[in-house]
């Protein structure tokens, strides 16, 4: 297990740290860095971290990357879309029982729904303190088949959470454990960390599920994809 990459995380709070916090709607922001494995070693490779907004309160939470000029451009974009396939924007409803994520396939929005996909969390014995909040070691694993290239996928995200947040809610997706996750890696390719929240906001911010697109479900996109794959490579 690759060692995690420890970072100053500069928090903004609206409450005292290491208190127990009543959860309402709050803000939070992210910074992504992707070490990109063997890309970072090309002069090319973008180092710009990028950044990320996470909304959540006690029924919903949306998780998106945060629109900048040129970012498309961004080597780092780029490779952090290959790592999460694609979608950026992820939008979770506890009531309605509706987990899914947004991207832009050919053209055309999609919201891909998956309301069963639940991560298996271990809960590890390790904790470390990252910016007043005691946190706790747990990882999981995630696996996607890939029919069209007939290929597994497998992702060993590593992540630090602290139940002085409890939310169930998490970014990129990564959601069921008790607490808000402060810092995390997949597979050493890609570090992500909280560095700035506002907890308890009372700012007009809205939780709505991702517009204009076209629902489908995962099962099926993944057969889309698949069959997109086989062919592409039919043509050649």
């Amino acid at each position: 297990m690759k060692k995690i990459i420890l970072i100053l995380l500069i928090f903004s709070l609206s409450s005292s740290k290491g208190q127990n916090v009543k959860q309402d709607l709050s803000y939070v922001t992210y910074k992504f860095k992707s070490t990109g494995g063997e890309s970072n070693k090309s002069k090319r490779f973008d180092p710009t971290l990028l950044d990320f907004e996470f909304l959540f309160d006690k029924q919903r939470s949306l998780f998106r990357i945060i629109d900048k000029m040129d970012l498309n451009q961004s080597q780092d974009y780029k490779i952090t879309s290959i790592i999460y396939g694609g979608n950026l924007v992820y939008f979770r409803d506890n009531v309605a029982k509706e987990k899914l994520f947004n991207v832009n396939y050919k053209g055309q929005s999609l919201n891909v729904i998956n309301s069963k996909q639940e991560y298996k969390w271990d809960l590890l014995s390790e904790s470390k303190y990252i910016g007043g909040f005691k946190c706790f070691k747990a990882v999981t694993k995630i696996i996607k088949n890939d029919q069209g290239r007939n290929t597994v996928k497998t992702l060993n995200p590593i992540v630090w959470f602290t139940p002085d947040i409890p939310t169930s809610f998490g970014p990129f997706g990564l959601d069921g454990l008790p607490g808000l996750i402060i810092e995390g890696t997949m597979d050493g390719l890609a570090f992500f960390y909280a560095d700035k929240f506002i907890l308890n906001s009372n700012k007009n911010i809205q939780i709505d599920r991702p517009e204009k697109s076209i629902d489908i479900f995962e099962t099926d996109f993944d057969s889309m994809m698949s069959e997109d794959f086989i062919n592409s490579r039919i043509k050649k």
